[in-house]
C-alpha cells in the first residue's frame, strides 16, 4: 500500500526560553496518522516566525523572516532537514519498506535504532533467556547456521528485523527451509530451525521494534517425515547382555546403556548418579531417589538385580572418581553404541536415549500400568526425602518385579 507523508515546521509557544526565544519543532506525518516530532535546535523570536512561508527566488522556503546572516542560516537548515526526511522517504519507498515517522525521524536524529536491532541480536537475547545448558547449545547451533544461511543465500552478516519488511526479504522463511533441505536436514530439524527465527522476530513484535512478523512460512510435517525412535525388542535386549567385548570401553558402555535400560534414566541423570541418590526401601531393594536433571521433577526408582549388580561391579568408582557408573562423553558414548550394535547383530541407529524408550516400552509389554511408568520415569512432583522408598506406593515395587520377571535373572 502507497503511503505519503508530510512535514510541518512549527514555534513550540509553551516552551519558552526565559529570554523570550521559541523553539522551532518539526512535525512528521504519514498517512496512516502516524506522528513523530523532532527539535531542530533553532531558537528564536516569535514575532520573526512567519505564519505563511515563503518561497525564495532561489526555490528554497522562508520560515523565519529577516536578511540577517544567522536569519538565512536558519532557513537553510530548516530546507535541510526537510530534504533528508523526503531523501529517507524515497528510499524507503524503492525498498518497498513500511514508512513510519519513527523511521523518517531517525534519518535526523542519527539515530541508529532501524540498524542496531537485528535478527542476530534478537536471536542473541533469546539464547540468554534460556535457561539449561541443552537449550543454549541447540540455540547457539541454530545462530551460527543462520549466519551461514545469510552469508550464502543473501550475501550479509545480518538483517535490521525492520528490513525483514522490504521486498527482498519476503519469502526468507521458504528459503530458509529449501536452504535446509539443500544441506540434507531432516524435515522435522529445519523445523525446529525456522520456529527459532520466527520467535526471534516475534521477540521484536513483542518489544515493539516491529509491527508484525513477515516470516510467515509454515512447514508442515507429515508423518513419514517424523523419525520414529529407534528402541531394542526383548530378543536384542539379551543378546547385548550375553554379547562378550574384547575392548573394556565398549564392555562399559554397554554397561551404562543397559543400567539405563533396566531404570530409565536418561543419559545426562546416569552421568550424575551418586551414592546419595540410593535409598533402601521397605521392599529391601535399593531405589534409586534422584531430581532429574532435565525437570528437576523426581525419579522414584526400584532397582531390579541386574541393575543392581551393575552398580557392584563399578563400585570402585565411588572412591576414586565419587560416581557410580563409568559415564563417557554423549557423543563418545553414542559412536561406541554406533559401533557396537552391528557387532551384537542388532541393525538399528541406537543411541543413549533409546534404553529410556525401551525400558518404557518394555515396562508396558509386561503389562505395568502406564501411570506408574510415569511416575517410575519422573513425572511426579514429591518432594525428594531420605525416606523416600517408605513413601512410594507399593504398586511401583510391584510394576518393576513384572520387568525384571521379564528380563530374567
Amino acid at each position: 500500500m502507497f503511503m505519503s507523508f508530510s512535514i510541518f515546521f512549527f514555534p513550540k509557544k509553551s516552551k519558552k526560553d526565559k529570554n523570550g526565544n521559541i523553539p522551532i519543532y518539526c512535525k512528521i506525518s504519514t498517512s496512516s496518522k502516524d506522528r513523530a516530532e523532532y527539535f531542530t535546535k533553532i531558537r528564536i523570536d516569535e514575532k520573526l516566525w512567519l505564519a505563511t512561508p515563503k518561497r525564495a527566488s532561489n526555490g528554497s522556503i522562508d520560515y523565519i523572516k529577516g536578511s540577517a546572516e544567522k536569519i538565512k542560516n536558519y532557513n537553510k537548515t530548516l530546507n535541510l532537514i526537510e530534504a533528508k526526511v523526503q531523501k529517507k522517504y524515497n528510499d524507503l519507498i524503492e525498498e518497498d519498506a513500511l514508512i513510519t515517522a519513527s523511521d523518517l525521524k531517525d534519518v535526523l536524529t542519527g539515530s541508529n535504532k532501524p540498524n542496531q536491532y537485528t535478527i542476530l541480536y534478537f536471536l542473541e537475547k533469546t539464547y540468554n533467556g534460556r535457561k539449561t545448558k541443552r537449550s543454549k547449545t541447540g540455540l547457539r547451533t541454530h545462530i551460527n547456521n543462520f549466519k551461514t544461511f545469510l552469508k550464502e543465500e543473501y550475501r550479509t552478516d545480518d538483517i535490521p528485523v525492520r528490513a525483514l519488511l522490504q521486498k527482498k526479504y519476503l519469502g526468507l522463511g521458504a528459503r530458509l527451509v529449501e536452504w535446509g533441505e539443500q544441506k540434507g536436514w531432516t524435515k522435522v530439524y529445519i523445523k525446529v530451525f525456522l520456529n527459532a527465527i520466527k520467535s526471534a522476530v516475534n521477540l521484536a513484535v513483542d518489544q515493539h521494534y516491529l509491527e508484525y512478523n513477515p516470516i510467515r512460512y509454515k512447514l508442515k510435517l507429515k508423518s513419514s517425515d517424523i523419525k520414529k525412535r529407534e528402541i531394542l525388542i526383548f530378543a536384542e535386549v539379551k543378546l547385548l547382555e550375553e554379547f562378550y567385548f574384547s575392548r573394556k570401553g565398549f564392555e562399559r558402555t554397554r554397561d551404562v546403556f543397559l543400567f539405563q535400560l533396566y531404570t530409565g534414566l536418561s543419559y545426562i541423570d546416569a552421568l550424575k548418579l551418586r551414592k546419595e541418590h540410593i535409598v533402601k526401601g521397605i521392599d529391601g531393594r535399593n531405589w534409586i531417589v534422584k531430581n532429574r536433571e532435565k525437570t528437576k521433577n523426581v525419579a522414584r526408582i526400584p532397582l531390579i538385580d541386574k541393575a543392581q549388580a551393575i552398580l557392584d561391579k563399578y563400585k570402585h568408582l565411588q572412591e576414586v572418581e565419587d560416581k557410580l557408573l563409568p559415564v563417557i562423553h554423549n557423543c563418545a558414548y553414542n559412536r561406541n553404541l554406533q559401533k557396537m550394535m552391528p557387532m551384537v547383530g542388532i541393525d538399528k541407529h541406537i543411541t543413549s536415549h533409546c534404553a529410556r524408550h525401551t525400558f518404557a516400552t518394555l515396562m508396558r509389554e509386561s503389562g505395568s500400568d502406564l501411570s506408574n511408568i510415569k511416575q517410575i520415569v519422573a513425572h511426579s512432583k514429591t518432594s525428594m526425602t531420605e525416606h523416600y522408598a517408605k513413601l512410594t506406593p507399593g504398586t511401583l515395587s510391584e510394576e518393576i518385579s513384572k520387568l525384571e520377571k521379564k528380563l530374567g535373572s
